[in-house]
């Protein structure tokens, strides 16, 4: 099975029929049918041609109505496509070095005298031929690379969410333990109080103090282990928080913490052992402490704060 080799598409503009059937006539005769040759008479129909099929090199007369060569040029540069197609200007009367350097400036990238000269012509569209592919290879190349990055960013990005996930999971486990302490030490808080209301008066207030010293260092303990794993998880993430907002008390902390791990209010109140109606009154509290505007989440206000410390 033989590959077909790609032809090179050559765009002709010039204003008269006599040059365009010369320049045609001589790339056809000589190139084996390599080339796709099109051809138009104005500017506003090559550059209809060029957004409805791909060119690889230009080739345009300077002085033509309405838009000329230079004014060609510049639409051309503008579509991102042909940005750095070859381009030869074809011209008989303006070639004077200052206009040689203005159609260069404009993005020209060779000229040709008329008449047109066979061997000259040949000669420079062999060049910028050659020239095409190699910047055609090279955007081929860059968008390989572009495609290859691209993946790579999308295979570091969803490993980074699944980390994330995981240690999210983590710091919500070490929640959820705390509030099933929580619980427990409200249930035995009650069974105290059952037998604490059957003892002496004097020995009501040593059981009472003993209950909420239980309770107190219990469940200090385990905030303590929650907000070390969140640190070393998120980045420092209360101590950050503190030294952004050095006046948050501790509950308010505490909140920003479940808030920060998308958290629901009914959640919350679960953890902390508060009504629902607590916890969205302290997330009211919390926003304007933080001085956030009506429109801003909570959620991604402290990720940012934490993360772009």
């Amino acid at each position: 099975m033989h590959s077909t080799e790609r032809k090179s598409t050559i765009l002709i503009v010039d204003d008269e029929y006599q040059h365009l059937a010369v320049i045609s006539s001589i790339i056809e005769n000589s190139s084996n049918d390599k080339y796709e040759i099109l051809t138009c008479v104005d500017s506003s129909s090559a550059i209809e041609i060029a957004r409805n099929k791909p060119i690889d090199v230009l080739i345009t007369d300077w002085e033509m109505p309405k838009i000329d060569g230079i004014g060609l040029i510049k639409k051309f540069r503008e579509i991102p496509e042909y940005l750095h197609m070859p381009i030869v200007m074809c011209t008989g009367k303006l070639m004077s070095s200052e206009n040689l350097q203005h159609a260069l400036e404009a993005g020209a990238t060779d000229f040709i005298r008329k008449p047109i000269d066979e061997i000259e012509l040949l000669a420079r569209l062999n060049s910028m031929v050659q020239f095409a592919e190699s910047v055609r290879n090279e955007m081929t190349k860059k968008e390989q690379l572009f495609v290859a990055e691209k993946k790579l960013l999308e295979i570091k990005l969803e490993a980074s969410n699944k980390e994330k996930q995981f240690k999210d999971h983590l710091i919500i486990s070490k929640a959820l333990q705390i509030a099933k302490l929580s619980q427990l030490i409200n249930d035995a808080k009650k069974e105290i109080s059952d037998v604490v209301s059957e003892c002496e008066y004097s020995n009501t207030c040593k059981v009472n103090q003993l209950k909420n010293n239980f309770a107190s260092e219990l469940g200090t303990n385990f905030w303590k282990e929650f907000e070390e794993h969140l640190n070393i998880t998120h980045n420092d993430f209360f101590l950050k928080l503190t030294k952004s907002f050095p006046t948050l008390t501790k509950n308010e902390k505490r909140l920003c913490s479940l808030v920060f791990l998308n958290l629901s209010s009914k959640e919350i109140s679960r953890i902390t052992q508060q009504t629902t109606q607590t916890i969205d009154i302290g997330r009211y509290r919390l926003r304007q402490k933080l001085g956030l505007r009506r429109e801003q989440n909570i959620a991604d206000f402290l990720t940012e704060t934490v993360y772009s410390n």
